[in-house]
């Protein structure tokens, strides 16, 4: 018993001396991670929000002012948050939008939710094992209208933004890149996010 005192105590100084949250290094590396790999996500995600809300995952496949809308329950198969298992619950599908359906699914499979349900579990499901391996928390694809084609929320308060036209921000964005660190033309990040969408 008192050894397992001796190893907590280790572990509780160990945290409080070097912090246990991110550290400047760690965050970079991890910035550096999507953007090496940038082209793959860029080609998964364009077009998409996977967002976290409770124990529900919201995924939204955008096409011009419009989008579908998935909610799926979170629940876990055990402690391991990598083990993540998801429940389609509803979704709002905009009928105008057979392309937009997501990969793989044809459109006439979203008109029974019975027939869509693994489908989509697994869609949601493999967004989510690509996410977790990048530390990604939240991606959005919400901002493409005002110039952002991509926000992603990493772990550690880490933003990075991909702007496929730097000429198509609007005055408010703008400012907001010119504050950010400059991967490339058209990748940013920030460390923390600020007080910005």
């Amino acid at each position: 018993m008192l050894r397992f005192f001796f190893v907590l105590i280790l572990i509780l100084a160990a945290c409080f001396g070097e912090g246990c949250s991110h550290n400047k290094q760690d965050k970079l590396v991890m910035v550096q991670k999507v953007y090496n790999d940038r082209t793959n996500l860029i080609r998964i995600f364009q077009n998409k929000s996977i967002l976290r809300r409770g124990n529900m995952t919201v995924l939204r496949i955008h096409f011009r002012n419009k989008e579908n809308e998935f909610f799926f329950e979170n629940f876990d198969t055990n402690t391991n948050s990598q083990t993540k298992r998801y429940r389609l619950k509803r979704y709002e599908v905009n009928d105008t939008l057979a392309m937009n359906s997501p990969e793989g699914l044809p459109a006439k499979i979203l008109s029974d939710t019975f027939q869509a349900r693994k489908p989509l579990e697994s869609l949601i499901k493999g967004y989510s094992d690509t996410m977790i391996g990048y530390s990604i928390r939240e991606i959005t694809s919400e901002f493409t209208s005002q110039g952002i084609d991509l926000k992603f929320y990493l772990e550690g308060n880490i933003v990075i933004l991909y702007v496929k036209d730097p000429s198509q921000l609007n005055n408010s964005w703008r400012g907001y890149i010119m504050n950010a660190k400059k991967l490339d033309d058209n990748w940013y990040y920030y460390l923390a996010e600020l007080s910005q969408n």
